[in-house]
């Protein structure tokens, strides 16, 4: 029997049984002149039955939230502690909050061991030499005053680091409405007081941000920061709930690759080779501009599929996208299966590159098929189950597949189903 069938029917017996439980409770009790007519039985009746509702629609919720979160943990900033922390008694605290949560839980093992120091580079007008002079500005500020102005190396608590958990810690300060984590965060904020963070870009100093032996304790608190402080896909098709999770913004697409990538690892078997956000490979060689190469800071447009999966002879790119696409209904019509035209593109690509690329290390292997992994999720809407293949001239295609993610069984399930077409 169907798994979904199953669920149902044994929901519908549970709903018929309370039904009969409810209709004996009060049949007694109007023998006995508990209840004085039949009215109260059907009272009882439509109380019982809308309460399990209720309840069917709590569980349905909480299911799709813990999944939510389960998917989490193969996400490297979440593995340990996002789940843990739900089946610990915050089943029902808000998404944002356990965020939050463990946001602050990263941020006070920082204060116990100690904020890091940097040398932070400063220019300043001053009345004495410190640094090296900065000759232009001392020209342009000091020609009458008595001062110099210098560009000098300051030992500053207000590294890059530092300045990223206080800009996170004042904005998920008016984002929390938990009062235990609105104290707490209050508490941490008095540790970063004296660090100057007015008016920086967090997206700035994130790509200023090096991570090295020194800092490495700051890793799990600065991957979470940005889940605050930069604006990216705030859309889960696993838990929607708007009012849940306003201003925490869920990169989606970078932890559907994750959570794809490690349980294609799980299925896999000793036939295939399998590589994750592999870069071996350029699409062009050499780059000129008025005939003279290029040769610093140019990467001739590196690829990085998100998994290429190797077999003896043949080499197979799969690429995990975002976004569900619809079955049509009754004389409509969904161009292209909603399939867009740049990912097509994009797989074409990488077919072209890897098969020239390989073919010269390697005459005997080749590359010609690429997978579009797009995910289902059970929703009401009517999701596309059937692979669609696209086919061309010397064996190339493209098929796009799709990964059931509503329980970890489906999901491991599609994952086969897929590796089962690669043979």
């Amino acid at each position: 029997m169907n798994e979904k069938l199953k669920v149902f029917l044994t929901q519908i017996l549970a709903l018929l049984s309370l039904v009969i439980a409810i209709n004996l409770f009060a049949f007694i009790a109007i023998k006995f002149g508990f209840l004085n007519s039949e009215y109260s039985m059907a009272g009882c009746t439509v109380i019982g039955v809308g309460a399990y509702l209720i309840y069917l629609y709590t569980l349905y919720k909480d299911k799709k939230r813990k999944r939510f979160l389960e998917i989490l943990e193969y996400v490297e900033t979440f593995n340990e502690n996002i789940y843990e922390n739900l089946e610990i008694g915050n089943e029902n605290m808000p998404i944002l909050e356990i965020f939050i949560s463990n946001f602050i839980e990263e941020v006070e093992k920082i204060v116990k061991k100690g904020l890091v120091y940097s040398y932070i580079n400063k220019s300043e007008n001053i009345y004495y030499f410190k640094g090296k002079l900065d000759l232009t500005n001392h020209i342009k500020y000091n020609f009458i005053e008595n001062r110099f102005f210098m560009n000098f190396d300051e030992f500053s608590v207000s590294s890059i680091e530092n300045c990223l958990i206080k800009l996170a810690l004042e904005k998920i300060k008016n984002i929390s409405s938990d009062m235990e984590n609105k104290a707490k965060i209050y508490q941490l904020l008095v540790y970063f007081e004296n660090i100057e963070s007015s008016g920086m870009i967090p997206a700035h100093l994130f790509r200023k941000l090096l991570i090295d032996r020194k800092n490495g304790f700051y890793k799990k608190s600065l991957d979470l920061a940005k889940f605050f402080l930069l604006d990216e896909s705030p859309y889960s098709v696993f838990y929607n709930d708007e009012r849940e999770i306003t201003g925490l913004f869920f990169p989606m697409e970078i932890i559907y690759e994750s959570y794809i990538a490690n349980k294609l690892k799980e299925v896999i078997d000793n036939k295939f080779s399998i590589k994750i956000q592999d870069n071996s490979y350029k699409i062009f060689n050499k780059c000129e501009v008025g005939g003279k190469e290029v040769k610093n800071n140019i990467t001739f447009f590196k690829l990085k599929p998100d998994i290429v999966v190797e077999k003896e002879k043949e080499v197979i790119i799969l690429d995990t996208k975002w976004k569900e696409l619809k079955s049509s209904k009754e004389n409509e019509i969904i161009y292209n299966f909603g399939i867009s035209k740049e990912d097509i593109y994009q797989m074409i690509t990488y077919i072209h590159v890897y098969n020239s690329k390989i073919k010269n290390e390697d005459n005997n292997k080749f590359c010609n098929k690429a997978y579009l992994l797009y995910p289902i999720n059970n929703n009401e809407k009517l999701p596309l189950e059937n692979d669609i293949v696209f086919s061309g001239e010397n064996g190339l295609k493209v098929r796009a597949c799709f990964v059931d993610l509503s329980s970890e069984k489906n999901t491991m399930k599609s994952l086969k189903k897929i590796l089962e077409t690669i043979k």
